[in-house]
């Protein structure tokens, strides 16, 4: 049997007096910044290879690339999200900044840095017209 999902609606942040945050889950685990970095590292390699693989197995069948066009509109949905929250609390980088950041792939795994560098590739291509 699966385990009922409650997603994180229901999570508070906590925060001691020097700045400090946490989340208390309902295990009763605490969860910092760090922790929850740590998880988002680990759980992408797998996004990563799973994708890879829905790729390669594709049938030829537009139902198929239908059904991995929406994952993949699903995923840059959440980015733009996510890249609008960050935006709004880091100073811009320039594109040349994000470019050479993305290029730095050592101690990645192949397919993360593939993603990477395909990236700055496209990044490169919209500043170069």
């Amino acid at each position: 049997m699966r385990a009922r999902h409650f997603g994180t609606a229901y999570e508070k942040v906590e925060e001691d007096g020097r700045g400090f945050k946490w989340i208390t889950l309902r295990s009763g685990r605490k969860v910092s910044w760090f922790n929850a970095k740590d998880e988002v590292d680990r759980g992408m390699t797998p996004v990563v290879r799973w994708m890879s693989r829905l790729f390669k197995l594709a049938p030829n069948e537009e139902w198929a690339w239908d059904d991995i066009d929406r994952t993949v509109y699903y995923w840059e949905t959440l980015a733009a999200a996510y890249r609008e929250e960050i935006d709004k609390h880091v100073k811009h980088k320039t594109k040349e900044q994000r470019i050479a950041q993305l290029r730095e792939v050592a101690g990645r795994e192949p397919e993360e840095a593939a993603l990477y560098l395909a990236k700055a590739d496209q990044l490169e291509q919209e500043m170069n017209g």
